[in-house]
């Protein structure tokens, strides 16, 4: 039986968060691999975006390098409306801890520069793969499949950065609580459009309906609704561009 593979450091998952710790751990001298079961990243809808709290945490760790090759950009601080009326914005220059701003960022764009970043400080990525078993006998492993093999590796310790569908809590008996459903976010990626307000989110209110829009990197401009489940499947606004622009009239 072959020996399994063995690193300090095996990390479930290389999105933004798996990746940009393997980088840092990889870049201090541990041996780190990164499993990844997406060949390409997808657009999905998920946070785009970064406080100022956690960009300065970002900077201290010097991601500076990271944050550009993200592509990420400014976002100075939050516009928010009511029935078209816009209040003053809150600026994050004037009220957060590090008078920092707010990135944006297209998520998937952030995925591919983090999972690169690791590897350029030294972290090994196996991708497509996906972790099919967790043991510890004595020392922890993981059971991978990719390229139609199954490999082992061993390592000191496994993190599990793969998202809320983790099979990494499952290994450890971990729950998922989840409140009942009340309201959705459907969304849209617009490119190409620049608009006269992309340096700050703004969030418009009509009742109980929301939209946001913000800046998701140079040249790309994320649109929300917010609306109650069942009004969201009622009007069709969250697979459809076409039916997201009649809504913001109603």
């Amino acid at each position: 039986m072959a020996t399994p593979k063995a690193f300090d450091v095996i990390v479930v998952g290389g999105g933004i968060a798996g990746s940009t710790l393997a980088g840092v751990l990889a870049r201090s001298g541990l041996g780190v691999l990164v499993l990844e079961k997406e060949e390409q990243f997808r657009d999905r809808v998920r946070g785009e975006s970064t406080w100022p709290y956690a960009v300065a945490d970002a900077l201290a760790m010097g991601l500076q390098p990271l944050l550009d090759d993200a592509g990420t950009v400014e976002i100075s601080g939050v516009r928010r409306y009511a029935n078209r009326e816009a209040a003053s914005p809150y600026r994050w220059a004037e009220d957060s801890i590090d008078q920092l701003p707010e990135l944006g960022f297209y998520h998937p764009r952030f995925q591919e520069a983090a999972v690169m970043w690791a590897e350029s400080q030294g972290a090994t990525t196996v991708r497509p793969a996906k972790a099919i078993k967790f043991s510890c006998n004595g020392r922890p492993s993981v059971k991978v499949a990719a390229e139609g093999q199954e490999t082992s590796y061993e390592a000191r310790l496994v993190v599990g950065a793969d998202g809320k569908h983790s099979m990494a809590r499952q290994w450890t008996g971990g729950e998922s609580a989840r409140d009942a459903e009340h309201h959705r976010f459907g969304g849209v990626l617009i490119s190409g459009l620049r608009t006269d307000d992309r340096d700050t989110d703004n969030i418009g209110k009509v009742g109980i309906e929301a939209i946001n829009w913000f800046a998701a990197g140079a040249d790309h401009t994320r649109l929300y609704l917010q609306m109650t489940a069942s009004r969201l499947r009622e009007i069709g606004a969250d697979r459809s561009f076409d039916a997201i622009v009649p809504s913001l009239h109603r």
